[in-house]
């Protein structure tokens, strides 16, 4: 009965220590070719972008940081995405985090795997807060998991992260 309680508030638990996109804070959205319609934004670490057809293309991925952010790097990994994460903490204060992240405050939650390391990719540059990526997709199929490390002298650390998202093609 003990081993059946621990594994429920274990799934409990991961919901909440995911990072969660919130607008003007650490959001990651995502544009593909053809409408380059933005998706993701808002969402809760480990959320799938779903099925983008037409590879080879050029995705485009925008880190909303807010003002306080200076530059970013997208984090691509093949090996998938953990809901419950790596928490840094403590975690950044209302200041940073803002007031949709939500207690506890989830800024700091790593949700890629650390082994084999995610690959770093650099941006197009960032201007006010708005950090830009271009990421080109070769042909499939395939399937990548991306996240989002800011950095953010507002931030405990210095850094923040975006929620993870993934897509396949």
């Amino acid at each position: 009965m003990l081993r059946l309680v621990l594994v429920g508030l274990l799934f409990l638990s991961a919901p909440r220590s995911q990072t969660t996109g919130v607008p003007g804070v650490n959001d990651l959205v995502a544009t593909f070719p053809p409408a380059f319609v933005p998706m993701g934004s808002g969402a809760t670490s480990c959320n799938s972008l779903g099925f983008i057809g037409g590879a080879p293309f050029t995705a485009f991925f925008v880190h909303d940081g807010g003002p306080s952010s200076t530059n970013a790097v997208l984090m691509l990994s093949f090996w998938g995405c953990t809901g419950a994460g790596f928490g840094f903490t403590p975690s950044a204060g209302p200041a940073c985090a803002g007031p949709l992240a939500g207690l506890p405050f989830t800024n700091l939650w790593f949700s890629l795997p650390f082994s084999p390391p995610p690959i770093p990719w650099t941006s197009l540059g960032t201007v006010g807060g708005f950090t830009r990526f271009a990421l080109p997709v070769p042909a499939g199929p395939g399937t990548v998991w991306l996240q989002s490390i800011a950095i953010d002298p507002c931030s405990p650390y210095g850094f923040k992260f975006s929620q993870a998202h993934d897509f396949s093609w």
